[in-house]
């Protein structure tokens, strides 16, 4: 399923020596896992055993002040979930609750929920399906960074992640995927003095929210179909018909520009110009999501001219209209074109 975006980007670069313009559109990506299609509604459970954060400053810390964190990674991870899933077509995000299930013992994985913790939660909560974080690591490595060269001194913080997740059926009292996720996020700041880069680099707090809300959009792609940013190519030079579809495009008219394309003669006297418009004609036959289309424009495009660049399109196309019969068993609504070998 594509979208196009209002704003297009026309920058000219060359490939093989020949301006083209980029077209910035929207992709959707199926989610790595799929639900059964009764799941209708969701809930977030925190699951995890408390706490597990590891700061070289952290013997400091208060009991509160562990707290406080821990809860402020916590909330930041289902914030980057839920900001993942904003756009799902599949569920509405903001009826989706957090559950509150922490342990407390120094247990390291832990086991899945039985079926009889599973009942009683849905005895509770009505959710046909729940997103449980179920451990959650937190390592930080600081340390300085001397520059020989430019003679400035730098300070270096990473935080290493580690993550484990499980979704359960709550309708079946089952698993339906379990997933461990890492995850780095790190900063480097330079200046004239070690203390100075250091006071640069973001406090524990702020990097703790960084690191979670990243991790939650990690992991929020996996579940959730999601629209993502892509771009694509189309020629914009060559013969005078050439030059004004191009520009057609540019202005939006892509009907105006599909049909000079289409108008330009395979068996004229430049079938370089011909090879162009079928790839054009490809990718406006990809913006209207008609993939089967699109490859037929793309494989005449290569039948006339074959240019390494036309056949990474038609591979790029193939693997577009592999993903659409997976994101038809995660949305129903999904129509997907009928493709015979």
């Amino acid at each position: 399923m594509l979208r196009p975006r209002t704003n297009i980007l026309i920058l000219f670069l060359l490939v093989g020596c020949v301006p083209m313009s980029e077209l910035e559109i929207q992709v959707m990506d199926p989610a790595e896992v799929t639900f059964p299609l009764e799941v209708k509604q969701l809930a977030f459970l925190d699951r995890s055993v408390f706490p597990h954060l590891y700061h070289h400053d952290s013997s400091k810390w208060s009991i509160e002040e562990y707290n406080i964190l821990d809860t402020i990674m916590g909330n930041w991870i289902f914030k980057g979930v839920r900001a993942t899933m904003m756009g799902s077509p599949l569920f509405d995000v903001d009826t989706i609750k957090i559950i509150r299930a922490r342990r407390l013992d120094t247990a390291m994985f832990l086991e899945p929920m039985t079926s009889a913790e599973m009942l009683h939660l849905k005895s509770i909560h009505s959710a046909d399906a729940v997103i449980s974080l179920e451990y959650y690591h937190v390592r930080d490595n600081a340390h300085v960074i001397n520059n020989q060269v430019e003679f400035l001194d730098g300070a270096y913080l990473g935080l290493y992640t580690t993550t484990v997740w499980r979704i359960y059926d709550m309708n079946r009292a089952s698993v339906i995927d379990e997933f461990a996720l890492r995850d780095t996020v790190d900063w480097i700041a330079y200046d004239e003095t070690v203390q100075s880069s250091i006071n640069q680099l973001p406090q524990i707090v702020d990097a703790l929210r960084e690191a979670g809300y990243n991790l939650g959009l990690r992991y929020g792609h996996r579940i959730s179909p999601a629209w993502m940013d892509a771009l694509r190519y189309y020629y914009g030079s060559g013969s005078k018909e050439m030059r004004l579809a191009s520009k057609k495009a540019r202005a939006g008219d892509w009907k105006a520009a599909t049909d000079i394309w289409k108008n330009i003669d395979e068996y004229g006297e430049n079938q370089s110009f011909a090879a162009k418009a079928c790839f054009n004609l490809a990718v406006a036959c990809e913006m209207e999501d008609q993939l089967i289309l699109a490859l037929d424009w793309a494989i005449k495009s290569y039948a006339i001219r074959q240019k390494p660049l036309t056949n990474d399109y038609i591979q790029l196309l193939k693997r577009r209209y592999e993903k659409t019969k997976q994101l038809q068993k995660q949305l129903p609504a999904f129509e997907v074109e009928p493709y015979l070998k």
